[in-house]
């Protein structure tokens, strides 16, 4: 027996399925490229993060010996201008010292500076007329501006010892500029 088909078999077109695979294959490694890529990623940013901290605590350790040694040139610079402005005391004794009448019943009771920067000189002198003395050759120094009696009073009647207060005015800037010429 023969048989005749008179239905024509068709071709099935295979393009369609085959631009469908392709698009799935497209896909699948367009999202796998995707998830690694994130997956590195987040991977780099931990790192980045662990680093951030680790040199955060480096950048806070810095930031404080950057203060401290700011500190240290503030103090540095505090201690300079000090020791420019401070009185050179022992220029300032000897010197006062020499303006004194040379006398052995000469002596000096009391010598202190104030806040304000003057001198408080409490003496023991043989005359009275001393005292007219010491006062004009104190302001003849360029660096008193005032001497002032505050007080005199006679200690001793027989040798005629008299106890004498001034207070001596002293312009501290000139002062430390006499000191500094003098060495």
């Amino acid at each position: 027996m023969i048989e005749i088909n008179f239905f024509e078999k068709k071709k099935k077109n295979l393009i369609p399925y085959l631009l469908m695979g392709v698009l799935l294959l497209g896909i699948m490694s367009i999202s796998g490229y995707f998830i690694l890529t994130s997956i590195q990623l987040n991977k780099q940013n931990q790192t980045n993060q662990s680093l951030i901290q680790e040199q955060s605590t480096i950048i806070d350790e810095l930031q404080h010996v950057h203060l401290l040694a700011n500190q240290v040139d503030q103090l540095a610079n505090d201690l300079n201008r000090l020791i420019d402005i401070k009185h050179p005391t022992v220029f300032l004794n000897d010197n006062i010292l020499q303006q004194l009448p040379v006398d052995p019943a000469t002596t000096i009771v009391d010598f202190n500076y104030t806040i304000q920067g003057d001198l408080l000189l409490e003496l023991q002198l043989a005359d009275a007329n001393a005292v007219s003395s010491l006062t004009r050759d104190l302001l003849a120094l360029t660096y008193v501006t005032t001497v002032e009696l505050e007080a005199i009073d006679l200690i001793n009647e027989v040798e005629a010892d008299y106890q004498v207060n001034l207070t001596i005015g002293i312009d501290q800037i000139q002062l430390s500029e006499v000191a500094k010429d003098d060495h």
